[in-house]
């Protein structure tokens, strides 16, 4: 989607990423509830992969060091 706002006269397309992961008591193989779940699972990767990034935002803050970016602010760095 396109709101029309720009950073220095260029659009950013940020991506926003929650937890790619597998939680507890799921399973991706042999799931017959939801037989499809591995292949979905996979294909999340595919499509992040494909999308347009200047900017990245994860739900962790270990997605993007953040404990480290922490401390070098505190440092002064």
């Amino acid at each position: 989607m396109d709101d029309g706002r720009d950073e220095g006269g260029r659009l950013l397309h940020v991506v926003i990423v929650g937890s790619p992961n597998v939680n507890p008591g799921y399973k991706l193989v042999g799931n017959t509830i939801y037989p499809g779940i591995a292949a979905d699972y996979a294909h999340q990767f595919t499509v992040l992969k494909s999308l347009p990034c200047d900017i990245f935002l994860g739900a962790h803050g270990g997605y993007f060091g953040l404990a480290e970016k922490i401390r070098a602010l505190e440092d002064g760095r």
